[in-house]
């Protein structure tokens, strides 16, 4: 069956190239985490280029203020896509439910894990964050799950510090300098912003190689587009053109200057700070996917930190080649 997909998906791709744009567009749903975080940049992208359209599709774009929501519309089947962090998958199918990531958008997790100047002064491993209240997106998305991921470095459970959801924008960065909590997890352009308020320390940050290689031991799988078998099984031709959009943006990316990125980013996404902002874009471009390939080394590294008896039980198993289809990247038209 898997193979008759994909040879329906290649025909399809061909279909999609850029002497089929005239065509009835189809309808698509996606849901984000929080549009205007730099994890959910490809997307923001794709609109202002006109990549979705270009591919033959029209889409609906959800935009939750985490990125547990958006997974749970997708679980429950009320949307074709989420855009999440690849992990998702393991987490999920050890819960019985499946989820595949059809396109990678980025090698990063592009979090960072920051603590008050006070509790830093003090901070010696991660031992030393039991009992803290910190920020996250929202509470079990892939903010809480990076946090996590630095608590079981030093042997502590989730539930041995307390997490709140700050949102996304700059309602997240009022709630973050309030002065209500010990530390945050978050993304761009958020952090950017946070960090140059000087309120915060850095512990972590995976925006950049020395952090990647901290938490994780080097690049990740990051975040994906993600969908259900259900979705592959019933509309090959959707994922296809969905993954063809992706794949068309990501060579856009690759090639543009950051200044020509910053041209086409919405101007709320920055504000008053488009400086701070670019100055953020520029260290992060190189981690974004070039090619929507999930690479399987960075599946094994993702899980490697992911199966610690501390985020899931011990001895469980996970059948990775679930987790990722690669089949509709490699069969995107080249133009």
């Amino acid at each position: 069956m898997r193979k008759a997909i994909f040879g329906v998906c290649t025909a399809l791709a061909l279909a999609c190239g850029p002497g089929a744009r005239a065509q009835t567009l189809e309808h698509a749903s996606l849901a984000t985490g929080g549009k205007e975080l730099f994890n959910y940049l490809v997307i923001a992208v794709a609109e202002r280029i006109d990549a979705f359209r270009k591919s033959g599709l029209d889409v609906e774009i959800s935009d939750f203020p985490g990125g547990q929501k958006s997974m749970e519309s997708l679980v429950g089947g009320s949307l074709d896509f989420a855009v999440g962090t690849y992990d998702n998958t393991i987490f999920l199918q050890a819960k019985g439910v499946d989820v595949v990531d059809v396109a990678l958008l980025n090698y990063s997790a592009g979090l960072v894990i920051a603590l008050n100047k006070q509790r830093a002064a003090t901070y010696t491993g991660p031992k030393d964050l039991k009992g803290l209240t910190f920020g996250v997106s929202s509470p079990g998305s892939a903010t809480q799950r990076t946090l996590n991921t630095l608590l079981a470095q030093g042997g502590l459970a989730p539930t041995d510090i307390s997490v709140v959801g700050v949102g996304a924008g700059a309602g997240a960065v009022a709630t973050l300098e309030a002065g209500q909590i010990d530390g945050f997890c978050h993304a761009d352009p958020v952090v950017s912003k946070v960090l140059a308020d000087g309120g915060f320390v850095p512990l972590i940050d995976t925006r950049n190689e020395a952090g990647m290689t901290q938490l994780y031991g080097g690049r990740i799988a990051g975040v994906g587009v993600l969908t259900t078998p259900a979705v592959i099984k019933a509309r090959p031709e959707l994922v296809q053109k969905m993954v063809n959009a992706i794949v068309r943006t990501e060579a856009w990316i690759k090639k543009a200057s950051v200044d020509e990125m910053m041209a086409v980013i919405p101007p709320e996404f920055y504000g008053r700070d488009r400086a701070l902002y670019r100055q953020a874009l520029a260290a992060q471009k190189d981690a974004i996917a070039v090619d929507g390939i999930t690479p399987p080394d960075a599946v094994q590294r993702t899980w490697d930190v992911t199966k610690t008896p501390t985020l899931m039980r011990h001895g469980q198993e996970i059948d990775l080649s679930a987790t990722y289809d690669n089949r509709f990247a490699q069969a995107v038209p080249k133009e």
